[in-house]
């Protein structure tokens, strides 16, 4: 009993953001802001401070099993910490991003030792079901919100968080369906109208992303698609009987929209069209994303310092804004040499994960929560406020072979 609840708080804590909004969506209300609202804070806080409870003691009762890879993930808050000292005085938007590392970035890198280390990984799953479904609810919700033109967004996120929400949901739910018969899930998900439900549930989900229009929400729906499917293909499914099931969804989706209400299919058009907006008849014009400004501003900054760029929280001061890229990030923050730090970190990740899934059946659930955050690091975002960023990388780092997993066929 207590494990399941320690599997359920864990998977709470992953997702706060997306478990709030999706809520406040489902009862039909907006959340404005911190000064008026302090709902979101008290939600944080208390998924945090449960979270560090658990792994508190558990490090207490289980401390001999730490290696030094864990107390290097245990230490690494303080380490950026001391880095934030040596960099100061930095300005106020600098001091806002250590104040948002804190509560969205080292709370997931303890998850991600802890449930490395005590193998709970394959007990969160079951609940990753819940997430996407109380997510999709909120997003049908939303939906209506957008018809009644009261704007693109649940439960007061911004249709970006909209897009991505909706595309993480679906890349959750799609992963469900190709492989949640190799897991333990609830019951309710072996039952014929749950399957059918969940691929009504991807009609909602596809929806949510092209009516916020938003353009990282989309690249995260396709990579989703593409990853998983490749995947699929790899584990024991002809290419002809997917390939007919691709055909009969697609044309599905397609002629669909062309059936429902006039004022639907407007929302979808222009929801598509500024999603596609940068794709012209010359190649890809950023100018209509309003990127290429930053990423030219971004480039002074990295020439002027190409080297050891101008310091995790010092750079913002300068740019004003984050680069929406993770390499542009890196660069700006410590330059060339903090790139080829990062980019070996990444290979070594994609070596050691690679490894653990010929371990452990249960780390292919991994890839669904890692494609959300690193796709979305290429275009919004920055990696020290993004928590399941942190978690994938410490969970993978922090997995041990254990002789008692199952393999992977």
């Amino acid at each position: 009993m207590l494990k399941h609840l320690k599997s359920l708080f864990f998977t709470i804590s992953l997702n706060t953001s997306v478990v709030f909004f999706s809520i406040y969506s489902i009862l039909g209300k907006d959340y404005t802001s911190l000064s008026e609202d302090s709902s979101f804070l008290i939600f944080i806080i208390l998924s945090t401070i449960i979270s560090f409870t658990y792994v508190i003691l558990d490090f207490i009762r289980n401390g001999s099993k730490t290696r030094q890879i864990h107390l290097f993930f245990y230490l690494l808050p303080i380490i950026i910490l001391f880095i934030y000292l040596l960099e100061s005085p930095v300005t106020d938007i600098g001091k806002r991003g250590l104040t948002l590392y804190l509560p969205f970035s080292v709370p997931f890198i303890y998850l991600g030792v802890n449930v490395a280390l005590n193998q709970l990984l394959k007990s969160m799953i079951r609940w990753f079901d819940l997430i996407w479904i109380i997510t999709t609810l909120g997003i049908f919700f939303s939906l209506g919100k957008v018809l009644n033109l009261e704007g693109s967004s649940i439960g007061g996120a911004s249709y970006q968080s909209l897009s991505y929400m909706a595309a993480y949901a679906f890349s959750l739910n799609l992963f469900f369906l190709f492989f949640g018969n190799r897991f333990n899930r609830f019951k309710f998900t072996r039952n014929k109208l749950f399957r059918i439900f969940s691929y009504f549930a991807l009609f909602i989900q596809i929806s949510g992303v092209f009516f916020s229009g938003g353009r990282g929400g989309s690249i995260l729906l396709l990579i989703s698609i593409i990853v998983l499917s490749y995947i699929r293909l790899k584990n024991g499914v002809s290419f002809a009987k997917f390939s007919f099931l691709t055909l009969i969804f697609s044309a599905l989706f397609f002629f669909i929209p062309r059936f429902m209400p006039s004022d639907i299919q407007f929302f979808i058009s222009r929801g598509g069209s500024r999603i596609f907006k940068y794709f012209t008849s010359s190649g890809i014009n950023m100018s209509e994303t309003g990127r290429n400004l930053i990423f030219l501003e971004s480039e002074k900054l990295i020439n002027s310092k190409p080297i050891f760029g101008h310091g995790l929280f010092k750079y913002i001061d300068i740019s004003g804004a984050h680069p929406h890229n993770i390499f542009l990030e890196f660069l700006l923050q410590g330059g060339i040499l903090y790139l080829i730090f990062w980019i070996i970190v990444l290979i070594l990740f994609l070596i050691k994960f690679y490894n653990s899934l010929k371990i452990d059946i249960h780390n292919l659930f991994i890839i669904p929560i890692a494609i959300y955050p690193f796709t979305m690091l290429m275009f919004s975002g920055t990696y020290l406020h993004t928590g399941l960023f942190w978690f994938t990388i410490t969970y993978v780092f922090s997995y041990k072979k254990s002789f008692n997993n199952n393999k992977v066929s």
